[in-house]
This record gives C-alpha cells, sequence and structure tokens, in this order.
C-alpha cells in the first residue's frame, strides 16, 4: 500500500490527472450501469404504490450514462377490480440529448415506447376502474408567473404495437384498439426550429377497423401552419351511437364509415385563421330501423368529395355528393301519424315539438353556413307508402328515383341546374328538368308526367266514392315554377296541358259502368296560386258515357256514389284573407264533346225501362267569371236513335250571381216505351204517341223563371194494368178534354221559384201542374176547353124552363158551342143527364095540365072536324074566352069533386071576377095531382131533346152520347128548385 502510495506521488501531474479521471469513469460507468437503475428500480417500486394505491411491477431498469438513455421493461399497473393489469408496455425508452444543458432546454434525442396495454372498464353510469386515480377537485389557484418560455425538442417520438382494452359493462359490450402506432420525427418550440414542420403518424385497428392519421404541423410558427390525414375504413358506426343518447324510436342498425381526409389550419399575419377540410367521406350499408326490427331506411353508400373549404367562414363546399339506390319506407298509421317520422319524436314522453334548451348565453351567427355542391347525384333511388288509415290499406311505391344537381347551393341567390325522374308503381314515370333557388326558394322546371295509372290510387277513391276505376291514365305536361311572396308564402304557377285516356269506372253498390270515355285533353292550362288564376284554352273530352240508373229502391246511381263521411267531412272554412274559389279569376275558352252518350234505366218499374241518348256533341264558348261576361251552349244529341235534342243558351255559372238562359227543343219521342210508368201511376199503357218538348229556363242568381211548352202527338193509353200505385183521377178524361181533332196536346206550364228553397223543385211544380189539370178534368172538365168555350159560358148546365123541354134560342147556342167542343175532341163521349125539379116542375106541369083543360072546353063548344087529329096545345084561348072556359071547366071538376066529397076550396063569395078566377084555378090545381114518373119522363124528354139537336147536324156522333138516368130533386128551397129544370153534360 505504501509502495503503491509512493508510487502515486511519483507520477508527474499529468499521469495523476489521467488517473483520477479514469477512477471517475469508472465510478460513473459503474453507478450509472449498475448502481442507479437498481436505485431508481427500488424506488418506482416502492413509491408508485403508495400514490396509486395499486401494487406497480417492474421487470428491468437500465441506464446508459453514455448515451443518456433510459429503458424501462416489463412495467404493469394492476388493476383494482380485476387480474389484468391496468396499465402495461414490454419497453419504455428515454434518450436525452446532452444539448440540453447548452440549449437550456429539454432535448430528447428519442422515445420510443414498445407493447403499451391499457385495460379500462366502465362498472357504472359516472364510475370507471381508474376513477380512484383521479384527484379531488381543487381550488383554482392563481397561476404563478414564469421568467420565460420553457424550451424543448423532442425527436424521434414512437409508440409501438399499444393496445386499449375498454370494457363497457352497464351495456355489456367491449371495445379495442389494437396496433397502436405513434411516430412523431420532432416537435419543438427551440428557436432555430420553429418553423420546422412536425409530421406525426399514426395508425390503429379500431374495433377491427384501421386507421391512420398522417400531417404535419408548425405549433410554434406564427402561421401555426398544420395538415392532418386521416384515413379510417369500416368504422362501426352503431358501436359508438350507443354511447349517444337516443331520444327516438329509430336506431341505426347498420352503418360503416370510410375516411380519407386532409384537415389544414393556417393563421395569417393578420390573425385571421382558416381552417380547410377536404378529402372524401362515405357511409356505406347503412339501414335504420325501429324497435320491432322494421326498416325504414336503407343505402349501400353515400359518398361525399370535400372541396377546399374555409370552414371558420362557414363555408362548406363538397366536389360531390353522391347517393346510391337509397330505399325510404313510409307508413302511415290509422291514427294519421306518420312512420318513422312519429318515432323521431322523443321518446321519453316529452311533448313533440317541444324546443330544446338551449344555452341561453349562446346566440346563434347572423351569418349562416354556406353549402355549395358543386356535383349532386342520387341513382336509383326508391320510396315506398303504405297508408293504412284507409278502410283498404294503399301501397305507392316510387322507383328508379334519379336525381342531379351541378351545382347545389344554399348561398342567396345562386342557381342550381337540377334533374330529375322516377317510375310511379312500375308503369308510371315522372321527369323535370329546371333552374332551383334555395334561398329564397324558387323553382322553375319543365314536367312529363306519362302513364300514370288511377286505378293505382283506388284506395283513396273508395273513401271519396263508390266507385272503381277499371282503367284510366293520366297525363301532363308544361312548365311548373314555384317561388316565395314577400312573406315567405310559396306561390305556384303551370302552364301546360294535361289528359286522362281510357276512363272506365264502375259503381261498386250496383256493378254496372258508371262513367267511361275514350279521351279528356285539357290544352293550354294556365294555373297561378297567388293571385288565384285559371285560364285553360280547350276542354276537349272524346265518347264520353255515363250511366243513370235507376235502382229497386228508387234511388240514382249518381245519387249514392258519395261515400258517406262524418262531420270531420264538412269543408273546413278558408283562412281569413284568403281567396275563395268564388273570387278566382278563372277563364276557359271552349269546352267540348264529341259523340257522347248516356244510358238511362231503371229497375224501379216492372218492365224495366231503358232509353239512350247518343251523338251527343257540341261545345260552350267563353266560360268566365268575369262579371257580365256570358258563354254560348249548344249541344245536339238523339234519343232511342230517333227524337232529336238540342240545346242552346247562354251562361255564367262561374260569376258570383250565376246567370243561364237555356233553350231545350225535344221532339219526336216516341211515348209506347214509357207504358211501364203509365201502366204504374196511371192504370194504362200506352199505346202510341209521340213527344215535343219547347224548354225555356232562365237563371239569375237563385231567381228561375221558365216556360215549359209541352206538345203531345196522338197520345194514346192502351189496355188497363192493376197497380196500386196508379191515380184514381179521370187522366183518360184528361187527355180526351186535351186532345183536339187532330189528337194533339198542347200544354204550357210556367215556373217559377228561388232555387235556394229546399222545398222548391221544377219536376215537383209541373207535376203538381199536371196532378191539378187531371184533377180539374173530374170536377170542371168543360173549364180545360180553353178557347173552345166562349168565356163565361157555363156549357155543363143547359136550362129549361119549368115544366117544359123545348129549347130556347139561349140554350141553341150553348148546344151549338157543345157540338163544336164534341167535333174539336172527339176522343170525348158525354152522357146526358136530364133533371126535374119535384116543386118547380110538378107546378109548371099541372099548371100545363088546367090549360089543357080550359083549351079542352073551348074545343068542344067549337067543335071539330069529324077525323081531323087535334092539337090540343096549338088551340088559342084568347083573354076574353078563358073566363068562360075556365067556369066549364071548373064546374066539371066541381061536379066530380063532390061525387069524391071534396067540397070548395074556399067557400063564401068572391069580391070581384079576378078572385073568382083565382079561386077556379086554384081548385083545378089542387085537383091534379103530378105523378113522379112524369116528372121523370120530363127530365128524360129534356135528355132527348138535347141529344137530338146535337147529332142533328152531324157534327157528332150519336154513338159519343149516352143519355142516363134522369135525376129527379127532392124538394128544396126555391132557389135549388131552379136550378134542376136543366139538363147536365158529364164529358168522359
Amino acid at each position: 500500500m505504501k509502495n503503491t502510495l509512493a508510487r502515486y506521488r511519483g507520477l508527474p501531474p499529468l499521469q495523476k490527472a489521467a488517473l483520477w479521471f479514469g477512477i471517475a469513469v469508472l465510478v460513473y460507468t459503474l453507478i450509472g450501469f449498475l448502481l442507479a437503475p437498481l436505485i431508481l428500480k427500488a424506488v418506482l417500486e416502492k413509491k408508485l404504490p403508495r400514490a396509486l394505491h395499486r401494487p406497480v411491477t417492474i421487470e428491468t431498469v437500465r441506464l446508459n450514462p453514455y448515451a443518456l438513455s433510459l429503458t424501462i421493461e416489463g412495467f404493469a399497473l394492476a388493476d383494482k377490480e380485476g387480474p389484468d393489469p391496468f396499465v402495461f408496455f414490454d419497453r419504455l425508452y428515454v434518450n436525452l440529448e446532452s444539448l440540453s444543458l447548452v440549449k437550456k432546454g429539454l432535448i430528447l434525442q428519442s422515445i420510443s415506447l414498445k407493447g403499451p396495454a391499457i385495460h379500462v372498464s366502465r362498472l357504472d353510469e359516472k364510475t370507471f376502474s381508474f376513477s380512484d386515480l383521479l384527484p379531488a377537485p381543487a381550488a383554482e389557484e392563481p397561476a404563478e408567473e414564469t421568467s420565460g418560455q420553457f424550451l424543448f425538442s423532442i425527436n424521434n417520438i414512437e409508440i409501438e404495437n399499444g393496445s386499449i382494452r375498454y370494457r363497457d359493462l352497464p351495456k355489456g359490450v367491449s371495445h379495442t384498439i389494437d396496433a397502436f402506432t405513434l411516430a412523431i420525427p420532432s416537435i419543438s418550440n427551440l428557436p432555430s426550429k420553429v418553423q420546422a414542420s412536425v409530421q406525426p403518424h399514426f395508425s390503429a385497428v379500431v374495433n377491427g377497423t384501421p386507421i391512420s392519421l398522417a400531417g404535419g404541423s408548425k405549433p410554434f410558427a406564427e402561421t401555426r401552419a398544420t395538415e392532418v390525414d386521416l384515413k379510417m375504413s369500416g368504422i362501426n358506426i352503431p358501436e359508438y351511437l350507443a354511447y349517444i343518447p337516443n331520444p327516438t324510436g329509430l336506431t341505426v342498425k347498420s352503418a360503416l364509415l370510410d375516411i380519407d381526409t386532409r384537415l389544414s389550419y393556417l393563421l395569417m399575419p393578420n390573425e385571421a385563421a382558416r381552417l380547410a377540410l377536404t378529402g372524401t367521406l362515405t357511409l356505406r350499408s347503412v339501414e335504420v330501423i325501429d324497435g320491432k326490427g322494421e326498416t325504414y331506411l336503407r343505402f349501400p353508400a353515400l359518398t361525399v368529395v370535400l372541396a377546399d373549404s374555409d370552414l371558420l367562414q362557414r363555408e362548406i363546399r363538397l366536389a360531390e355528393l353522391t347517393i346510391d339506390s337509397p330505399q325510404l319506407d313510409l307508413t302511415r298509421l290509422p291514427d294519421g301519424s306518420i312512420l318513422p317520422l312519429a318515432l323521431l319524436s322523443p321518446s321519453d314522453g316529452a311533448p313533440a315539438g317541444a324546443p330544446a334548451e338551449t344555452d341561453e348565453t349562446s346566440s346563434p351567427s347572423d351569418d349562416p353556413v354556406r353549402v355549395t355542391i358543386d356535383r349532386f347525384r342520387l341513382d336509383n333511388g326508391a320510396v315506398t307508402w303504405t297508408d293504412q288509415a284507409l278502410e283498404n290499406p294503399a301501397r305507392v311505391r316510387l322507383d328508379a328515383i334519379a336525381l342531379a344537381a351541378a351545382p347545389l347551393s344554399t348561398v342567396p341567390g345562386s342557381e342550381n341546374a337540377v334533374a330529375g325522374s322516377l317510375r310511379l308503381n312500375q308503369t308510371g314515370s315522372l321527369k323535370a328538368e329546371g333552374v332551383l333557388v334555395l334561398e329564397p326558394l324558387a323553382l322553375k322546371t319543365s314536367v312529363m308526367l306519362e302513364a300514370v295509372q288511377l286505378k293505382d290510387f283506388q284506395p283513396y277513391i273508395s273513401e271519396q266514392a263508390r266507385i272503381v276505376l277499371a282503367g284510366g291514365t293520366l297525363a301532363l305536361q308544361g312548365d311548373l315554377a314555384v317561388k316565395e311572396d314577400a312573406a315567405g308564402r310559396p306561390g305556384l304557377h303551370f302552364s301546360g296541358q294535361s289528359s286522362i285516356a281510357g276512363l272506365a269506372s264502375t259503381d261498386t253498390l250496383a256493378g254496372e259502368d258508371l262513367v267511361k270515355w275514350k279521351d279528356l285533353q285539357i290544352n293550354e292550362i294556365a294555373f297561378s296560386s297567388s293571385p288565384l288564376e285559371l285560364s285553360i284554352a280547350e276542354i276537349h273530352l272524346e265518347n264520353p258515357f255515363v250511366k243513370v240508373l235507376i235502382n229497386d229502391d228508387g234511388t240514382a246511381n249518381l245519387s249514392r256514389i258519395a261515400a258517406t263521411g262524418g262531420e270531420n267531412d264538412a269543408p273546413a272554412a278558408a283562412p281569413p284573407g284568403e281567396e275563395t274559389a268564388a273570387e278566382a279569376r278563372i277563364a276557359i275558352k271552349k269546352v267540348t264533346l264529341r259523340n257522347g252518350k248516356v244510358q238511362f234505366f231503371d229497375r224501379s218499374i216492372k218492365p224495366a225501362y231503358g232509353a239512350n241518348l247518343d251523338q251527343l256533341n257540341g261545345a260552350i264558348t267563353g266560360l268566365s267569371s268575369r262579371a257580365g261576361s256570358l258563354a254560348t251552349v249548344k249541344f245536339d244529341a238523339r234519343i232511342d236513335q230517333q227524337a232529336p235534342l238540342a240545346i242552346s243558351g247562354e251562361i255564367n255559372p262561374l260569376s258570383k250571381v250565376p246567370f243561364a238562359d237555356i233553350k231545350i227543343d225535344f221532339k219526336d219521342f216516341n211515348l209506347s216505351p214509357l207504358s211501364p210508368y203509365t201502366g204504374k201511376y196511371v192504370g194504362y199503357k200506352t199505346d202510341k204517341g209521340k213527344l215535343n218538348l219547347d224548354l225555356l229556363y232562365r237563371i239569375q242568381g237563385s231567381s228561375l223563371e221558365s216556360s215549359n211548352k209541352v206538345f203531345l202527338d196522338q197520345f194514346t193509353l192502351g189496355e188497363g194494368v192493376e197497380s196500386p200505385d196508379a191515380t184514381s183521377l179521370p187522366v183518360s178524361l184528361a187527355l180526351a178534354l186535351l186532345k183536339n181533332r187532330q189528337g194533339e196536346i198542347s200544354l204550357d206550364i210556367p215556373v217559377t221559384g228561388d232555387l235556394n228553397d229546399p222545398e222548391f223543385s221544377v219536376g215537383g211544380v209541373v207535376i203538381q201542374v199536371l196532378v191539378n189539370l187531371v184533377t180539374k178534368a173530374a170536377t170542371s172538365p168543360f173549364a180545360l176547353l180553353g178557347s173552345l168555350i166562349p168565356a163565361g159560358e157555363d156549357l155543363q148546365h143547359i136550362p129549361f124552363e119549368p115544366g117544359r123541354a123545348q129549347l130556347t134560342e139561349e140554350t141553341t147556342g150553348k148546344l151549338s158551342a157543345v157540338a163544336n167542343v164534341l167535333h174539336e175532341r172527339p176522343g170525348l163521349r158525354m152522357d146526358i143527364s136530364g133533371r126535374a125539379a119535384s116543386v118547380l116542375d110538378s107546378r109548371a106541369l099541372a099548371r100545363i095540365r088546367m090549360d089543357k083543360l080550359v083549351k079542352l072546353e073551348k074545343l068542344k063548344g067549337t067543335g071539330a072536324k069529324k077525323g081531323e087529329d087535334v092539337d090540343v096545345q096549338g088551340i088559342e084561348v084568347s083573354a076574353e074566352e078563358y073566363p068562360r072556359y075556365l067556369k066549364q071547366a071548373y064546374s066539371k071538376a066541381l061536379e066530380a069533386a063532390e061525387d069524391e066529397g071534396r067540397k070548395e076550396p074556399l067557400p063564401g063569395n068572391p069580391e070581384n071576377e079576378g078572385e073568382a078566377l083565382a079561386r077556379m084555378e086554384a081548385f083545378l090545381l089542387e085537383g091534379i095531382k103530378i105523378e113522379d114518373e112524369e116528372l121523370r119522363l120530363l127530365a128524360l124528354d129534356r135528355a132527348n131533346t138535347v141529344l137530338g139537336y146535337l147529332i142533328e147536324p152531324g157534327k157528332v156522333e150519336p154513338g159519343r152520347l149516352f143519355v142516363i138516368e134522369p135525376h129527379l130533386a127532392s124538394p128544396e128551397g126555391e132557389e135549388a128548385q131552379e136550378s134542376q129544370t136543366q139538363v147536365e153534360l158529364l164529358l168522359k
């Protein structure tokens, strides 16, 4: 030892220094390589468990004092709830740059982490497996001012083959991140390196989906220039949506997201920043379902190609947006709600449409986001509409939907060229092409709708009408424009034409054809919703057919077409300020109808009746809602192939005060087919006859004035028919009274009334007039003879003097008029009923017999030649002779009376000769008895006198005149007796 010490002392200084340097290096080496790792490992394994309250294990700690590097291998921090470690890594390598002391900052040459693994579990809604490691919230302390910026430069940062395991115990799912790799060549805020770009690279496999992120950044340069490339493929969206609250009833069953984007950030010298996102986003295999597993939306791919945009300036620009084969299913439920829209409402009971809670301190920007899509395309789309709110559910499918726009922008005033097409229920098609402005809303496009089958919408038609469409093809072509007004309400404008070809409909109740036509053309349509205007050049209807059917119960098929609705079917009142249909301006230049046909069939009578109206042609020209305008009407047709019908006049049904002045001419209609009606209601079949109608109708507002001229030619009733509905009125007599010698009947029935009166009916008034005519035929038949009877004349009663059956000049004049009536009305027959008054006629007959007794006394006194026929009535007795012959007759009567035990009626002496004569006359009259048989013969004599006068000129056939049993009047008042000395004529 002494020798060694002596030897050391004898060394030169330079050798001594070299010796001490070697010893220092040796010690430094031993401490750095051997001692320090042991101490550091022991400290870490002791201190970390105390701080983290979890076991910590470290396999190896190595230091390289020369390379200034630290290596830790096999680190594990135990999980509190399970056997797997919470944090683990295979190797951590940190290499400190020796220049750190010189640069006065932290400079790491490299830092590398291999095989890191993290296991995290969510235990409940707010507790995780690492919650115990989180520090308790502490009160904020003011930050200490630093003397300067901390400088650092970290190079070659690497994380290799990392993994993260996340278990969500409440939801029962797990997530994994494997092959986690991060490489950052350098990041530094040293003045010499602030302009150097940091170019990190990140990759991983998240739940089986590879993710890649790369780019470059200058985080400490003034520009903060940064670019980040993000690539992700097959991100399973539903796995992550599970952590977002979903208040709706819809769930994304499947959706994969591919991302290949670049995010760029740059801070301008004027402190204005620019953030841009470019690249491609692809959403694949999307399917949206409800809680029952019903699918409502699905599409294989949606691709967004992002163009250079300035996101901070609220500008988004897409180079392309493509949607491939989307399919949307919409269902209207019986309660009127529409799926899936109804499922978008919060399912927790919050009212639909309730505003979401927002931060009152925040306010949206006044500058909206401006989105521009350079090219938009939707290919092969499909929408299926199922309506379960109908009695018979409806299904409408739109497919082959194609939409394209280039560009499509929300920038106000920007015009976007758009085009679209679709197929409707496999047969119909819609094509449109035009220009769209989104802000404010405006659209100008051509529209072509073709081959739409109306029967596909039968369930909707059945809700409103009891008809079934067997055919009918709708087409429409024109230009459509939509534009918002100042109040933001969209206005609709259309110009073009439309048609419905091959319409065929059937009455569902009767199973009969109802309405058909070959073609309906509506040409040069011009429609505007604001102001409400409609102009049509022509409506042309080709070969229309309508069947009018009267059912067994008497109801018409047309009256039962409308489906019975509830109170909710009442039309809603127009909102205040909106134009009503009456205020709309409507103009239809021409409505033409060609070769129309109406078929009428009445099953309510037996046998059934049918008629056909065909060759219906005509037009209405100049229809307009303008006040004062009149449209001309002219139609021609025929009934049952022979009876012409003509309708002409002027109308204005569109004005506020409707007007019509219509003339209807109808000629040569054969009446014999109407036998079912006359048999049922009159009790006779119709043998023959023709009908002509000349009708004039004038309507002003609700006021109606009409003239109904009816002409019947050779109308003849046939054999009788037993019918409980037949009238008891003398219809045959009425016809005979009305029919002239040529077999013609002319009636003029004026009708006036108020169309708003629910009890007013033109047909009802006409029928009532006819009933009144027939009733009058029974009560006053001569009143129906009109001009054939002199004014004020009563031809039904022919008066006679009491006791006489001779005609007077007055009665012969009446009988001449009666003869003329019977001549002009050859269908009439007449009963002649003689009448006699028991008092007046008996009194007159007794007087006549007394006069005969007086004349017989004169005949006896003057004598008569033998064999000569003497007419006692022709003997004249003068006034001077009368007292003498009266006394002779009286004496003989008195003698006869005494023999019979009678006495003089008035005993005593008369005061004068006049009284004496009166007593004698009274006595004679008292002795004369007039029997009813004599009165009957007098009545018959009167009837035969009338009969003889009527047939004598030859105008009236005897076979039409009948003398019937006379009528004897019982003793009544004097006035009543006078009315019975006559003959009554009864027309039949």
